[in-house]
């Protein structure tokens, strides 16, 4: 009974991260593309873990590993690899303008 309720918690941790990602996204108007796409990363733990019916648990150690992730996705832009940037650029900006719809 207690790992469910601590899966639980987990989750609710990953659902605040992602939520406090987002509104930076669409708030901060001089984000740049590292912090864009660890906020990706989280919006699409958040959606297709639950979709997945993996143990909640697992949050422990894939939450930390996604936050590594976005850490190292500096080094992506820091060494312009062409292709990859290109595309995560466009995927960057993409998911920015969907944010900010709405916004002034």
């Amino acid at each position: 009974m207690f790992l469910v309720v601590l899966g639980y918690i987990c989750y609710a941790i990953l659902l605040f991260i992602t939520v406090v990602w987002m509104l930076g996204v669409r708030y901060k108007t001089d984000v740049i593309y590292p912090t864009i796409l660890g906020s990706i990363y989280f919006v699409t733990l958040s959606i297709i873990f639950p979709l997945a019916g993996i143990n909640h648990l697992h949050l422990l150690w894939l939450i930390p590993l996604v936050y590594f992730m976005t850490l190292l996705n500096t080094y992506i832009w820091a060494y312009r690899i062409p292709f990859v940037t290109t595309i995560l650029s466009f995927i960057c900006d993409t998911y920015t303008a969907i944010l900010r719809i709405g916004k002034r």
